[in-house]
């Protein structure tokens, strides 16, 4: 178990670096800023709307302050 809670523990570490730092830029952690998913540009994602391609943590802004409202909500 307590490979468990060391792997679970530098989890949460390293996630709350990624948010420290994109706190620190002003950046949208879930799509680093971009207000889109890069993965999301395939062949598959071209027979979807546009809104498929927005992040929908920050509605496409790519800005932090967006995506903590949106965390806020829940």
């Amino acid at each position: 178990m307590g490979l468990f809670n060391a792997l679970a523990e530098w989890r949460e570490a390293s996630h709350e670096k990624k948010i420290a730092r994109n706190r620190e830029r002003g950046t949208c952690p879930a799509c680093r800023g971009q207000g889109f998913y890069p993965l999301a540009a395939s062949e598959y994602m071209a027979f979807h709307s546009a809104d498929a391609y927005t992040c929908q943590h920050c509605s496409g802004s790519g800005l932090y302050a967006d995506w903590e409202r949106y965390q806020s909500q829940f």
